[in-house]
């Protein structure tokens, strides 16, 4: 299943897949930007998708991220990643799974 993202219906809340050549990537810029921003719509994803609460994980992950300095070690990226730091802090989860 593709990522997501908000489409453009009136009520700008109605999902649509986000496909190759969709007008978000007319803003990437470059190459650079294009992996960038394929890395957050992945990181994204990942969120939704483990129901996650988007701002507390985003809130800890860019205040944290500035300490780990120019070359962070594997140790400290994977306890930023969603999976991982769900684990540690199981009380953000937005709805129980089954």
């Amino acid at each position: 299943m593709p990522p997501k993202i908000l489409g453009r219906s009136p009520s700008g809340l109605q999902e649509t897949p986000l496909e190759n050549g969709h007008t978000i990537w007319l803003f990437a810029g470059n190459d650079r930007g294009g992996k960038t921003a394929s890395v957050q719509l992945s990181l994204i994803a990942s969120i939704k998708l483990l129901s996650v609460d988007p701002y507390r994980y985003l809130r800890e992950v860019l205040t944290r991220l500035p300490q780990a300095g120019p070359e962070p070690d594997e140790a400290f990226v994977w306890c930023l990643l969603p999976d991982t730091w769900l684990a540690a802090h199981p009380e953000v989860r937005l709805i129980e799974r089954n």
